[in-house]
């Protein structure tokens, strides 16, 4: 069956950590967040960073695992080693069939948005999930065509991407009022730590996608050595590049007028300072960034079921295991990826146009409780630290205990939310599914590796 080829650097790997996690969040998300903080540019830096927590160093304790092995599959692998294969298969039930299509499906409909403005395209809802339906099928085909091509465009979106964020935070620290750093801005509301609180959900989905670059670690070069680099440049890096841009924006426009205006906020800026073209070549770069999003989880997702199949934790391990010479991709769990995130995208369709869940969209369903999985990997470290295997007091015990404080700030946020327990409930479905097919197939007594 084969193993793909190691044809992902250092410079990709970390494009692919950068370029998923700075998508639309981090553009459209920021006047919800001062909203939520009253105005207060502070308040809003310190939740960016409190959130980030999870990232920053979620990022460098899942590396002391990514430096022991490079097994496919990522975190699934990891879990599969470090704690247990029944939790490991649930957890991959859970990425193949709720993380990766809720994310897709989601951020390929608001890139639809994005190109439908950007064009002056006609049409509503239906235009919009069709062009996205689109999407995902040309970026699951340009991947599957090529690897590398997927790779290369992942590199340059995140080079794109950085241009609107470079250029508003420059403009924000020259010319905006500093004044507007610690004034009180009671137009709106003032801050207040409870409705803050309210923000975090939005926050955390700012910088969700930060592991998607373990699940091609059998296909980066050095694997061992350059994955742990990638998951702890990359995510300070992308906090760096978050509160810079955030504190920027608002000095610039200010932020009551930021929150005012909402997600037309950053082209208000760029047209205040381009002009009406330059406002439209800035929404052409951040129609690109979704993009480069949405191929980030296209890369990862298209690996998952492979990864599955490859530990025996699927029905057919053969056929998701399939590799062909031509393509460097598992072509038959990248065509299963790809039809599980257009059946997402229908979901997410039925719910928005029969107002089923008002307020509510399927990304919901997979953010927060992805990290309650990854704290046992957090947790796994520390217990690896306590048995001498993992040397240093703060690869093993510090940077853990951080990441796990990150990952209960992002939960008990979402907690917030009146979806929060029908979420949970779906994703518990889904995962204990996976967990007793796994323990069922051993109770039977077959070896989860039956044909290969």
């Amino acid at each position: 069956m084969g193993q793909p080829q190691k044809k992902y650097s250092l410079f990709t790997a970390i494009a692919m950590i950068v370029g998923t996690v700075i998508g639309s969040g981090i553009f459209f998300k920021s006047a919800s967040v001062l909203e939520k903080t009253g105005g207060s540019l502070l308040l809003g830096a310190a939740l960016l960073a409190l959130c980030a927590l999870g990232i920053v160093f979620g990022g460098l304790t899942i590396g002391q695992l990514a430096c022991r092995t490079d097994r496919p599959g990522g975190v699934l692998a990891y879990l599969e080693t470090y704690a247990d294969a029944r939790t490991a298969c649930g957890f991959g039930w859970f990425q193949v069939l709720l993380y990766y299509p809720s994310l897709i499906a989601v951020i390929a409909w608001v890139a639809a948005a994005y190109l439908q403005d950007l064009f002056g395209m006609q049409g509503g809802l239906e235009t919009q999930i069709l062009t996205a339906a689109v999407l995902i099928l040309a970026l699951f085909g340009l991947n599957i065509l090529s690897a590398r091509a997927g790779g290369l465009f992942q590199n340059a979106t995140a080079v794109v991407k950085l241009t609107p964020l470079a250029g508003l935070t420059v403009l924000g620290f020259l010319y905006g009022d500093p004044a507007a750093l610690t004034a009180a801005h009671g137009a709106a509301g003032g801050p207040s730590l409870m409705r803050a609180a309210a923000a975090i959900p939005a926050v955390a989905f700012m910088f969700d996608g930060w592991v998607v670059a373990t699940s091609v670690c059998a296909e980066i070069k050095a694997s061992k050595r350059t994955l742990p680099l990638a998951l702890a440049v990359a995510p300070a890096c992308i906090l760096a590049v978050y509160v810079l841009y955030f504190i920027g924006a608002g000095l610039y426009l200010g932020p009551d007028a930021m929150a005012e205006l909402g997600d037309g906020y950053i082209y208000a800026a760029a047209a205040q300072a381009l002009g009406r073209s330059g406002g439209t070549v800035v929404l052409a770069m951040i129609t690109a960034a979704v993009l480069g999003t949405v191929n980030g989880y296209v890369i990862g997702a298209a690996r998952m079921p492979y990864a599955l199949a490859q530990a025996g934790f699927c029905p057919c391990p053969r056929l998701f295991a399939r590799t062909d010479g031509r393509a460097d991709i598992p072509l038959p769990s990248a065509a299963f990826a790809c039809a599980c995130a257009l059946l997402m995208l229908g979901l997410h369709y039925l719910i928005v146009r029969l107002e089923l869940l008002p307020g509510y969209d399927v990304s919901e369903i997979a953010v927060a409780v992805s990290y309650l999985l990854y704290s046992i990997l957090y947790i796994r470290v520390i217990a690896l630290y306590r048995k001498g295997e993992i040397r240093g007091v703060f690869h093993g015990l510090v940077f853990p205990l951080l990441a796990l404080a990150g990952a209960a700030v992002v939960v008990l946020g979402a907690v917030q939310s009146r979806m929060f327990w029908l979420n949970l409930a779906v994703c518990a479905a889904v995962f204990f599914g996976g967990f007793l097919y796994c323990g069922r197939t051993r109770r039977g007594g077959h070896d989860l590796r039956d044909g290969y």
